[in-house]
């Protein structure tokens, strides 16, 4: 599959060779993982939102609750603008040059770099705090890692594909043609894709699913060993302080699984290992976008069942909530009411001050 510059002026430009059918069907995935995501992932911020007033017990609640809140704002960043700009390039052809083209791969892909960089922290975060706890980040120490999880994940979007990406021709038929945005013929541009992809995706995902195995089987075992006799605060910590390791190994497994299959792939599109068509090529591409964006609505959902705090604190706003509406609404029935139905008002009390004799 190469590109070709010939002149083109006796062939016809076709937008895309995907089928419209298949392109409406990836579209409305996304449209439901991105309120689903936005939804969810709000949901999070607001229950997981910083308290004024720290103490010593929270202290190691809310060193996880930062990547927490930072992981729901890439997803909520991942659902606010990859999606939006993935739809707009299945449903408009708007890539017109190479700028273009750089500029939307690099917005497309900041939000996933950061999620990953994110992940990375996360990961080790829980690794020392379960093998060397003296060794734990403090609470500045996390903030820091959060602010370099951004920056890292930002400048390698830019290395790839911000600098790589350029808006290439293809030919799909005897009498067609097509343009897609993809990586540069040139060696260095295609290093460089190997390299991000190498360092950016596969040791990260690799190292973390093995970390996250190791952990969760660490846990197991401690779990095992729980004496019955322990005090009932010894025990309720112990499980709080399993409840925030489970949540972060599972959101690193379900996040990190789907990145194996776009490395793999990627590899064998950069190593010319397999031949494709433009279209097999765009439909892989999507279908990984897709699948690697589901995680931004099964993330909250994790955050949800794993920790007792915030499912609590969901139940407490979806109670208040139904009060809320159930109170404007009996209130409004009784406004409506007149004669003996409505309520009386309440008598008004007077207060009589003491006159002196």
């Amino acid at each position: 599959m190469e590109a070709t510059h010939a002149p083109l002026h006796h062939l016809r430009y076709v937008w895309t060779s995907v089928p419209y059918g298949l392109r409406w069907v990836f579209g409305s995935i996304m449209v439901f993982v991105a309120v689903c995501s936005v939804c969810g992932n709000t949901l999070v911020l607001y229950l997981d939102r910083p308290k004024p007033i720290i103490t010593t017990r929270l202290q190691g609640r809310l060193t996880t609750k930062y990547f927490v809140r930072s992981l729901a704002m890439s997803d909520l960043m991942s659902a606010l603008v990859t999606i939006p700009l993935l739809l707009a390039e299945l449903t408009t052809d708007f890539l017109s040059s190479d700028l273009v083209c750089r500029v939307q791969r690099y917005f497309q892909a900041v939000p996933i770099a950061v999620t990953i960089t994110n992940m990375v922290v996360l990961g080790v975060e829980r690794y020392l705090i379960i093998y060397y706890p003296h060794k734990a980040p403090s609470r500045m120490a996390c903030k820091r890692m959060v602010v370099v999880a951004w920056f890292v994940g930002a400048t390698l979007a830019v290395v790839h594909p911000g600098c790589t990406s350029v808006l290439k021709t293809y030919p799909i038929g005897t009498d067609q043609y097509t343009r897609l945005c993809t990586v540069a013929e040139d060696p260095l541009s295609r290093a460089l894709n190997l390299a991000i992809t190498i360092v950016g995706i596969f040791i990260p995902a690799l190292t973390l699913v093995v970390t996250s195995i190791r952990v969760l089987m660490y846990l197991h075992r401690k779990r095992r060993q729980t004496c019955p006799g322990q005090p009932s605060s010894s025990i309720t910590s112990t499980l709080r302080h399993y409840k925030l390791s489970y949540m972060a190994a599972s959101v690193i497994l379900v996040f990190f699984c789907p990145y194996l299959f776009t490395f793999v792939y990627t590899s064998l599109i950069v190593g010319n290992f397999i031949d494709t068509t433009i279209a097999d090529e765009y439909t892989n591409r999507t279908v990984g976008l897709v699948i690697i964006l589901v995680n931004c609505m099964v993330n909250p959902l994790i955050y949800l069942v794993l920790l007792p705090e915030m499912r609590q604190k969901a139940k407490e706003a979806f109670q208040d909530l139904f009060s809320h509406i159930h109170h404007m609404i009996t209130r409004e029935e009784n406004s409506n009411k007149v004669g003996f139905g409505a309520n009386p008002p309440a008598p008004a009390v007077i207060k009589l001050e003491p006159r002196e004799p």
